[in-house]
């Protein structure tokens, strides 16, 4: 696969060890999670949308209220408020 030139390419080695053994691992992304490329799934998203906003909103009702606004964004004819 042809990469596009402003691909960011991310890369991680980590050492696992055990008590006989000691094995490095590496992994190459070119396309990062949340990429048009790679994208997140919803619930993906859900998730780390409850990461960021449980320590500014503790009502579950109020997140999962927003949750389905986002959800809903298509059917919105006047993205004005009054």
């Amino acid at each position: 696969m042809a990469y596009h030139p402003t691909a960011e390419l991310a890369s991680c080695c980590a050492t696992l060890r055990g008590e006989d053994i000691a094995e490095n691992v590496r992994e190459r992304v070119h396309y990062p999670l949340g990429d048009p490329h790679n994208p997140s799934s919803c619930s993906q998203l859900e998730r780390r949308f409850h990461e960021l906003v449980t320590p500014v909103i503790t009502d579950p009702r109020k997140m999962q209220e927003m949750i389905e606004r986002v959800r809903r964004l298509d059917e919105i004819d006047n993205m004005l408020f009054n």
